[in-house]
């Protein structure tokens, strides 16, 4: 495997750590607040917010 490809997995991973990591749990429901990274062809952050149980806002900040 080339070191490239290992350096993406890395950053894949450690992106969806990440997200887990940050997602606060709200009870029975689940979690209200989530953070995250993306990664591929539009690579950033990103941010979700559940205001009631079945509406959210979600926020994405990329670069290609």
């Amino acid at each position: 495997m080339k070191t490239t490809t290992r350096i993406c997995l890395l950053i894949i991973m450690t992106g969806i750590i990440n997200g887990h990591c940050f997602a606060r749990h709200g009870g029975k429901e689940g979690y209200t607040t989530a953070f995250g990274l993306r990664g591929g062809p539009l690579y950033g952050l990103t941010l979700k917010y559940f205001m009631v149980p079945n509406n959210a806002l979600e926020f994405i900040v990329g670069q290609e």
